[in-house]
């Protein structure tokens, strides 16, 4: 009976020209490989499941082919490619005599000795020998330390490559004798629907774009985890349609968290409008896992919304995330989050979730309110928190910029037929200590 290969296995690139998104890494690693001096120590940071350790393998097999062309790459029909070829889709590695792929959390500094034995011996081949640390913060700091002598000088044709989610785990001193440190990206959503559509095709499955664009919702963007999605959809109903999707992933779309957030940006929250979108995210998901996403969406629209580049948000998406989280002032943003997380610690999550249309998720605006003899509510402009908010000023300069001034504070406690003492107002104002000129208020 024939092994049934994962999908994530089955699908792996085979050549650097076919490994999904990573532009910038991609030409790094074609200029790198012009150099007559190749690099001997190179690092690979990014999210767990987007290809650090695949682009090492891919690494090694460019080192290693017999017939290598500059423009090309390897050439794929060398012995020494079959062999890459062949491990890098099914894990097995016996015709790679060269190859050491090591499992870093089961070394330590004894453990590190001996693979530096081994990387001073001299290759079955003659040509490169290769060694990948897996999860390379997980080596003991003895480790680490015993591997520093190697990694800044490193025998002859011998690759190192560390592999991390975490770099910042490991020693300074060993990271800044890496020679390359290259940063591996999630694929943009565009990018991994494109593979998931070749995936399909080369199986023979139906799909539709709307349920591979869900698959990588639920796969988060990262390329083992979706390949992972869309192999359970398949297995389970035998193609990748949208509806195929929704019921086994039990997930939604981000259709619906940006539909949350339309509601919820309204200058006047239509609360049936919005109860009856909860009601019909019951008959789809779970509303605690609808939570979990609605955060991870949460999270991503913040730095968006902040100018910074989010793997997997194309700029499309970009502009709906801003023009939503344009709307909130920086206050409400972190009020957001607050209410979101409170939420999820909730015994009864779908309770709070019907709150929050009637509620809001606006932070309340608080004054500061002075009421004189003739009863009369004194407020404080709400001129500044509209700059606060698009200059996206932190609280402590909101704080300064909304402060009262000395003429300001004798203004109000002049008003009025009774006049308040430098006291009140200053516990009207929240202000502890008064530097001002105190005889305004003689």
């Amino acid at each position: 009976m024939a092994v049934v290969e994962a999908y994530h296995r089955k699908y792996r690139p085979k050549t650097v020209a076919e490994y999904i998104g990573n532009t910038k890494l991609k030409q790094s690693v074609k200029n790198m490989l012009h150099n007559n001096n190749r690099p001997q120590v190179i690092m690979l940071q990014g999210h767990s499941g987007c290809g650090k350790t695949t682009m090492a393998r891919l690494l090694a097999k460019e080192y290693c082919c017999e017939n290598r062309d500059d423009e090309k790459g390897a050439c794929g029909v060398c012995d020494n490619c079959k062999a890459f070829d062949e491990y890098i889709e099914s894990g097995e590695s016996g015709g790679l005599m060269d190859l050491n792929e090591i499992d870093s959390g089961k070394v330590g500094k004894s453990e590190a000795e001996t693979i530096m034995a081994e990387m001073e011996a001299p290759t079955y081949s003659g040509g490169w020998k290769t060694f990948i640390f897996d999860e390379s913060h997980l080596l003991t700091a003895g480790a680490m330390g015993g591997l520093l002598k190697m990694v800044e000088e490193p025998p002859e044709k011998v690759l190192i490559v560390f592999c991390t989610t975490d770099p910042e785990r490991m020693l300074d001193t060993l990271l800044s004798r890496c020679q390359y440190i290259l940063t591996v990206t999630k694929p943009e959503r565009k990018e991994l629907c494109e593979l998931l559509a070749r995936v399909c095709m080369a199986e023979g499955k139906k799909y539709e774009d709307k349920g591979l664009s869900l698959i990588c919702t639920a796969g988060d963007y990262v390329p083992r985890n979706t390949l992972t999605s869309l192999e359970s959809v398949i297995v389970a109903k035998d193609n990748a349609l949208y509806e195929s999707a929704v019921e086994v992933l039990n997930a939604v779309s981000d259709t619906y968290y940006f539909q949350f957030y339309e509601i919820m940006t309204e200058r006047r929250i239509d609360v049936f409008k919005y109860i009856a979108f909860l009601g019909t995210l019951k008959e789809r998901i779970k509303l605690d896992q609808f939570l979990d996403g609605l955060l991870a969406f949460t999270k991503r629209g913040i730095y968006v919304y902040n100018g910074i580049k989010v793997d997997g948000v194309e700029e499309g998406e970009m502009k709906q995330y801003q023009k939503i989280f344009n709307s909130f002032r920086t206050v409400d943003i972190a009020y957001i989050l607050n209410t979101l997380l409170d939420i999820r610690k909730s015994s009864d999550i779908e309770a709070r979730l019907i709150l929050l249309g009637y509620e809001g998720l606006r932070k309340p605006k608080e004054h500061n309110v002075i009421v004189d003899s003739n009863e009369n509510l004194l407020k404080k402009s709400d001129v500044k928190s509209d700059v606060a908010h698009e200059k996206n000023l932190s609280s402590d300069a909101f704080r300064n910029m909304t402060t009262a001034s000395a003429v300001e504070i004798s203004q109000i406690a002049n008003h009025g037929t009774a006049k308040s003492s430098i006291d009140d107002v200053m516990k009207a104002f929240n202000v502890t200590q008064f530097t001002g000129d105190k005889s305004l208020f003689d």
